[in-house]
């Protein structure tokens, strides 16, 4: 309850002899136009830190969810068979080189072109 002559501050930690600041509607504000300045810095001093708190444990939050997103993607690839060029070739037989010098070029084909072999290439190169 609120009597009408009680216009002193009433700041809670200490005795104020400053009188209420009064709202725009006319009622009057609990506290002294110091004290109110006072309580306004230090709660936008709070929110502030709060929000600041809010957001760091956001920003870990999704920090450790990237990570275990990483470790997941790590673990699938370091579970799957990857090899490397060198040992693929450590385990692959080496390939035996093609001997060109023991085939003369100028000896005749192993087996020879039937006439109906003759007569159907003769056609094809008719056509070109």
């Amino acid at each position: 309850m609120e009597r009408k002559g009680d216009t002193k501050c009433r700041y809670a930690y200490k005795n104020c002899p400053n009188t209420r600041t009064t709202k725009e509607n006319g009622q009057l504000h609990s506290l002294c136009a110091f004290h109110r300045a006072k309580a306004n810095v230090v709660q936008k001093i709070y929110a502030r830190k709060r929000r600041l708190m809010k957001r760091q444990a956001r920003e870990k939050l999704e920090a450790q969810r990237k990570a275990q997103a990483a470790a997941a993607t790590a673990t699938t690839t370091a579970s799957s068979p990857t090899t490397t060029a060198k040992e693929t070739d450590e385990l692959d037989p080496p390939i035996d080189p093609i001997p060109y010098s023991t085939h003369p070029s100028d000896s005749p084909p192993k087996s020879a072109l039937t006439q109906d072999d003759v007569a159907t290439l003769q056609d094809l190169f008719e056509k070109l």
